[in-house]
């Protein structure tokens, strides 16, 4: 038993979308969620920006004592610093064990510029599935927009603008490779009308939960939760509500970055 913290972090309000499911799963739990507001967004970043930001974030949830941390932004999974993942406690990044996709012959993958440079999932499925036509959708500006609430239409723009230059509206699967995104997946499915979704929280929620397990180290009795951002504003308070219950509320830290 161990009823020490799970500790999440993300560029911003998206990685509420993991907490969302650890919390529905393993409701004994208690997370500290930090996100980093303050600079959002991550996407337009250098690797060495993004790892700074990271490891700044990463320290702040070490300091509460956390026992693994859950790194709930694909464009920090993916771009950080190998040495941001060496630390004293588990660092589980965003999984990319995705689904099946025998028989598939359109993928769009969507995500922030930074995550689609990296190519990551391209690779992934070009190595099992070389037929398969993958469609990469960077989404300039839509973490941000969803983000600070901006109005449908801004957001629409951004997605119809690139499914339409990507030539992705036929897509079969649809992997969401940034946490803000399923957020607005109902949005997204108007211009991806054929698409199954594919969200990686639950399975990266699994992969760290069975590092507690392996080690006996699962909550014995309930715990409180805290989420935590770097800037008031946005709607990080809002969906905090909208997610956890009116109890809970989003609070302004200064992580020293």
């Amino acid at each position: 038993m161990d009823n020490r913290p799970i500790g999440i972090m993300d560029s911003g309000v998206g990685g509420l979308t993991v907490a969302r499911y650890l919390k529905k799963k393993y409701p004994d739990e208690g997370i500290v969620f930090i996100g980093d507001t303050a600079h959002n967004p991550y996407g337009d970043k250098t690797k060495e920006e993004i790892t700074t930001l990271a490891s700044s974030l990463r320290d702040y949830l070490l300091k509460k004592q956390v026992k693994m941390i859950i790194v709930g932004c694909n464009t920090i999974s993916f771009n950080a610093a190998p040495s941001f993942f060496d630390c004293e406690v588990p660092v589980v990044r965003m999984s990319l064990n995705m689904p099946a996709l025998d028989g598939v012959k359109e993928v769009a993958v969507l995500a922030t510029p930074a995550t689609i440079a990296t190519h990551r999932h391209k690779h992934l499925i070009h190595e099992k599935y070389p037929w398969i036509q993958v469609h990469e959708l960077g989404f300039p500006g839509l973490a941000h927009a969803i983000e600070m609430g901006e109005s449908r239409e801004s957001m629409e723009s951004i997605v119809r603008r690139r499914v339409q230059e990507t030539g992705a509206e036929n897509a079969e699967y649809a992997f969401l490779a940034c946490t803000h995104y399923p957020l607005e997946k109902e949005l997204i499915s108007r211009y991806l009308p054929h698409a199954a979704f594919w969200d990686p929280a639950e399975i990266t929620v699994e992969e760290g939960m069975n590092l507690l397990k392996s080690g006996h180290q699962l909550a014995g009795t309930p715990q409180p939760d805290q989420f935590c951002f770097t800037a008031s504003g946005g709607t990080a308070d809002t969906l905090v509500k909208s997610i956890f219950g009116s109890a809970a509320h989003a609070e302004t830290v200064d992580t020293g970055e």
